[in-house]
């Protein structure tokens, strides 16, 4: 993979770049604050629906599922377990659980739910996310996992879910 011209004069390519920027989350308010209104994201659903977010609403739905997900009582260290497609709620997710240091363990949406329930009993998560349409958690022995988060209706991104 190459890095396209808009990384290459990012803070993270140039040799005295400040420690600020030299963690993730320094990078991305980098970015935010650099760019806040060039496109992060452009996503086309199954329905050939195209929606799109600069990097400021990024970080603003990020920083929204962030709250979600501290006010649930989740905390710096907790995992959670991920259920949902690879859209734009799952990249919110990552951002927000990288905000809290929160560990965020994305789950393969497709899996079947005896899959899905075993990993959760081996990961033993501090709480689930639930994105994209997706079913929810299995239940039955071994799946408690603490509260179970959804998008607010439209999604962290105010766009509904797309793929």
């Amino acid at each position: 993979m190459h890095p396209s011209p808009a990384c290459e004069s990012s803070p993270a390519h140039t040799a005295s770049a400040p420690a600020a920027v030299a963690s993730l989350v320094g990078l991305l308010a980098a970015r935010v604050a650099a760019t806040p209104d060039q496109l992060a994201v452009v996503v086309t659903g199954q329905d050939g629906l195209t929606g799109s977010w600069s990097w400021a609403e990024l970080a603003a739905a990020a920083l929204r599922a962030a709250d979600d997900l501290e006010s649930s009582g989740l905390s710096r260290g907790d995992r959670v377990v991920h259920l949902g497609g690879h859209g734009p709620d799952w990249l919110v997710v990552d951002l927000a659980c990288l905000l809290t240091g929160i560990v965020h363990v994305a789950l393969h949406a497709d899996a079947a739910p005896a899959e899905h329930r075993g990993q959760i009993e081996w990961l033993v998560p501090r709480g689930v996310v639930v994105t994209g349409g997706h079913r929810g958690p299995p239940t039955g022995r071994g799946t408690e996992h603490g509260p179970v988060l959804r998008p607010p209706a439209g999604g962290w991104l105010g766009a509904g879910p797309l793929p």
